[in-house]
């Protein structure tokens, strides 16, 4: 992988970072959401959410180890 650089101010960063966090929760409470609908198509959908939340919060901490 080749390691670029891009000049981003704090205030960005931070703002990205809570918004990762923000859109985590949210795939979160409708994965939880489609759970409670204990059909198939309910499970299937929570954990596509499950793993959207997982793949966004481990690219919050990507930028937040910046």
């Amino acid at each position: 992988m080749e390691t670029r650089t891009y000049p981003i101010t704090d205030d960005a960063l931070a703002l990205t970072v809570q918004s990762l966090d923000e859109l985590a929760l949210r795939l979160e409470t409708e994965a939880s959401a489609f759970a409670l609908l204990q059909t198939r198509e309910g499970t299937r959908l929570s954990e596509a959410r499950l793993e959207q939340a997982h793949a966004v919060r481990q690219l919050s901490g990507f930028y937040l180890h910046l």
